[in-house]
């Protein structure tokens, strides 16, 4: 599988977790685990050593988060940013006595000193004891691979130097737009597109908007 990735997307850097050790954190700007891991003993291992090692910012999506469910605590041993992006579902999985949504995130997220990234419709980041609602996005996006995409996206602007709550802030609605623009032509958002349109409306958003993607800021 790790072969066909590289022979289609050039751009991708893959890893087989089977291989992984606390010495190939060295030299990273970001990371990101947890998508299509599965939920196995060997994501288990991995997730603890990222949250031991890693002295970079850390986002932890899908698998990830299904682990972390399991040992919330683990969380309390990090010595970075953490950004976790769970769907409904997940975070339900790390909540299952929730009674009230923004109740659970906040309590959650403080508990554990992380960034959140609650994705549904109006998708909620709560970081610094704020909640922040986006604003883009659509139902044409609920499809395979696209919290990928985002959890992808967020990484990609911790690498580039943002603060992670800005990474997170960015990385959603940044998604969402490009979704919008996609949405007014297709019935279906599929991620690939999506990932396609970044550069375009990048380069809109600093035109409109007076983004310096550069210097971020806003």
């Amino acid at each position: 599988v790790l072969q066909q990735v590289k022979i289609h997307n050039l751009e991708a850097i893959t890893l087989d977790k089977s291989l992984f050790s606390a010495k190939m954190l060295e030299g990273q700007q970001a990371l990101l685990c947890g998508c299509g891991c599965g939920w196995t003993d060997s994501t288990r291992q991995m997730i603890r050593c990222l949250i031991k090692e890693s002295k970079v910012p850390l986002v932890i999506d899908a698998d990830g988060i299904n682990v972390i469910s399991e040992h919330p605590e683990w969380l309390l041993e990090k010595q970075c940013p953490i950004i976790l992006t769970p769907h409904l579902g997940e975070f339900a999985r790390l909540c299952p006595e929730m009674d009230d949504l923004e109740t659970a995130i906040q309590t959650f997220a403080e508990r554990y000193d992380v960034i959140m990234v609650v994705k549904g419709p109006n998708t909620i980041v709560y970081g610094d004891h704020r909640f922040y609602r986006n604003t883009t996005g659509n139902p044409g996006m609920a499809t395979a691979g696209m919290g990928d995409a985002l959890a992808g996206m967020i990484s990609s602007f911790c690498g580039q130097g943002y603060e992670p709550l800005l990474a997170a802030q960015l990385g959603v609605y940044l998604h969402g737009l490009c979704g919008d623009q996609l949405y007014l032509d297709h019935y279906t958002v599929l991620p690939h597109r999506l990932i396609e349109k970044i550069p375009e409306m990048m380069k809109r958003l600093s035109n409109e908007k007076d983004i310096d993607w550069d210097n971020k800021s806003l």
